[in-house]
């Protein structure tokens, strides 16, 4: 993922940033270093999951950071019925998304 972002902002002279969310990221801090010098707006949101982690904040300035709305519903299945019991897994879900263009 990282290196097709990396290609469509490679344009350092460029007047328009390209805006990136990262929704969920979960990423490595290896991976949050490259994704910052990216010539973007990029913008990440954590899962509940992910926030338990404090390290996984490290080196993301606050600017940068996204309230994730969703966050309770993205608990592990097994600890999703403890919590809501109203919870039904989807089944199939196949996102088709065109990379060329």
């Amino acid at each position: 993922m990282i290196e097709i972002l990396e290609k469509y902002t490679e344009d350092k002279n460029s007047t328009e940033k390209m805006n990136i969310l990262l929704h969920s990221y979960a990423g490595k801090i290896e991976s949050t270093k490259r994704l910052l010098k990216l010539n973007a707006n990029i913008y990440f949101s954590f899962s509940l999951m992910a926030s338990k982690k404090p390290e996984n904040f490290d080196g993301i300035p606050l600017d940068n950071l996204v309230l994730e709305t969703d966050s309770p519903y993205q608990l592990c299945e097994p600890l999703l019925a403890n919590y809501f019991p109203e919870y039904k897994p989807i089944e199939g879900v196949i996102l088709n998304v065109n990379l060329e263009n």
